[in-house]
């Protein structure tokens, strides 16, 4: 959205760009919400293909747990330990960033836009902007995406 100026780093926006852009924030946030359950889905696949016994999915649970077994599934497996370094940090990312969305509320101060959100015990707020919405969002297609293919990979590679 180039609808206002840059002042000091960051957007400033007039009343109806805030609008707009709180419109895209709540669909984006949305979009990474639903891609979320799709990640945890290819989790699921992932420990079902290996016969790994996780916990089921529920919408309230711990994202971490499933990380944390993800990784120590691949430090199991010799032959795609090395090939998804990149993908077990994308997953820890997302699951941080999954968790910023999923708490995040969106505030204008002198119309620039930010989050805040809870990291850990404290709350945090952070300037947002569509580069930002996007990259996210493109980290969260990402993720499914590669864990698709490590899920064809694997299958593949125990046949």
């Amino acid at each position: 959205m180039k609808t206002g100026g840059r002042v000091g780093g960051s957007i400033n926006l007039d009343f109806k760009s805030c609008a707009i852009f709180k419109d895209k924030f709540t669909k984006v946030r949305g979009e990474i919400l639903e891609q979320s359950v799709a990640i945890i889905a290819e989790l699921d696949h992932f420990f079902n293909t290996l016969n790994v016994q996780a916990s089921a999915s529920q919408p309230g649970e711990d994202f971490m747990d499933k990380w944390t077994l993800f990784r120590k599934t691949l430090h199991g497996l010799p032959e795609f330990k090395s090939s998804t370094k990149k993908l077990r940090r994308d997953v820890h990312k997302a699951i941080g960033k999954r968790n910023e969305y999923t708490h995040a509320d969106l505030g204008f101060t002198n119309n620039q836009p930010e989050i805040t959100y809870k990291k850990e015990s404290k709350f945090v707020t952070a300037p947002i902007d569509d580069e930002i919405l996007d990259r996210d969002l493109e980290l969260f297609e990402k993720v499914k995406d590669d864990l698709r293919s490590l899920n064809i990979s694997i299958q593949k590679h125990k046949k």
